[in-house]
């Protein structure tokens, strides 16, 4: 008899990418359940860090990113984050088919001043730099005159299958997206 050896994430991947649950059954029942015992977990508390979505996905973590800058470093990691969080999933861009965007808002100090407790509770402190005052590009979306009138054009390899995976992706990885979405201006480097 031929014996046919498959590595334990290659069939992890092959149940994540599965959309029908007769598939996912076969594969449970040809390796048993204990070689998807992390698959029950939810992702959430699989990938918490960019290290854990590469082993999510089977890949193994960019140590040397050569000379690449941080907002591009940072992408190549978010696009990382958001194909494990997808678990296979992968956007078709179809009529009735729903994507998800981490998104931020921008608030002014006045406006913060004015914030309910709680909602101050909610909101994360960075710095930034806007060149040429505050026309200033948010990485894929467009941020004109004023940062109260986005508009994303692009970015489809960060979108997400959920609410609350694009809210835990925000939240989690918020040191990533600093790195993608703002500019230190302290010494001209992003």
């Amino acid at each position: 008899m031929e014996k046919i050896e498959i590595e334990r994430k290659n069939v992890v991947l092959a149940y994540n990418s599965a959309n029908d649950n007769n598939l996912k059954g076969v594969l449970k029942t040809l390796f048993g359940n204990a070689v998807f015992d992390q698959v029950y977990k939810d992702v959430r508390d699989r990938v918490k860090s960019y290290e854990d979505a590469c082993k999510e996905i089977g890949i193994n973590p960019i140590e040397n990113w050569g000379d690449l800058e941080p907002d591009e470093i940072a992408y190549k990691k978010l696009r990382t984050i958001a194909m494990a969080l997808n678990e296979g999933w992968v956007p078709q861009f179809i009529k009735g088919e729903y994507r998800w965007y981490t998104w931020f808002s921008f608030y002014t100090k006045a406006e913060i001043n004015d914030m309910e407790e709680e909602d101050k509770s909610e909101l994360w402190l960075f710095g930034g730099h806007a060149i040429h005052g505050s026309i200033c590009g948010l990485s894929a979306s467009s941020a004109v005159y004023d940062f109260s009138l986005p508009s994303a054009y692009f970015g489809a390899r960060l979108v997400l299958k959920s609410k609350d995976l694009a809210l835990y992706m925000g939240k989690q990885f918020i040191d990533i997206w600093k790195d993608y979405v703002f500019i230190d201006g302290s010494n001209g480097n992003k």
